[in-house]
C-alpha cells in the first residue's frame, strides 16, 4: 500500500471550503482535469453519494467511479474508487487555522498487479501533480466569492 499526504491552506472558513470540495455538480466547471460528472446516487458528496467522473489522468482521459464510506459535516469525508486494477481511499480533513481552513488529504493507493506496484514512483508523481492542479482550482472557487 502506498500514501501520500498533501495540505494545503484556503483562506475561508470551514463551512465555505466544504461546500466548494462536496459540491459534485461544479466539480467539473472548477476542476480542470474533470471532464464530466455523472451523479448515480445523491447531488453533493453525502453520506452513500456515488459519481462517476471521466478525469484526465496523465495523457489520457479515465472513468472513475467513486464511493463515500465515511461523512462528518465540515470536518471530513472518504470517498473510494477501484480502477485500473487498483483500489484508492482517499480521505479529506477540514480544520479551522487562523488565516482560514486547513485541507489534508491523504490517499492510500493499494495495487491489485504486480505490474501495477512497479510503477509506484511514477503513479505517486503524476497524482501530486494532479492533486497540487485540483488544489489550486479549487481555491478559486473556494476563495472568489470572500
Amino acid at each position: 500500500m502506498e500514501t501520500l499526504t498533501i495540505r494545503q491552506t484556503y483562506k475561508a472558513p470551514v463551512s465555505r471550503a466544504f461546500e466548494v470540495f462536496t459540491d459534485l455538480q461544479k466539480a467539473a466547471e472548477r476542476i480542470k482535469a474533470i471532464k464530466k460528472i455523472e451523479l448515480i446516487s445523491g447531488t453533493s458528496v453525502a453520506p452513500n453519494a456515488r459519481w462517476k467522473e471521466l478525469r484526465r489522468c496523465g495523457w489520457r482521459d479515465a472513468w472513475m467511479e467513486f464511493s463515500v464510506t465515511e461523512f462528518t459535516p465540515e470536518k471530513s469525508y472518504t470517498i473510494i474508487s477501484e480502477t485500473g486494477g487498483t483500489l484508492w481511499t482517499t480521505q479529506f480533513e477540514f480544520t479551522p487555522v487562523a488565516d482560514g481552513t486547513e485541507v489534508i488529504v491523504a490517499m492510500e493507493w493499494q495495487p491489485k498487479w504486480l505490474m501495477m506496484r512497479l510503477f509506484n514512483g511514477m503513479i505517486r508523481r503524476k497524482i501530486t501533480e494532479g492533486m497540487k492542479q485540483d488544489f489550486e482550482d479549487v481555491r478559486q472557487a473556494i476563495e472568489e466569492s470572500i
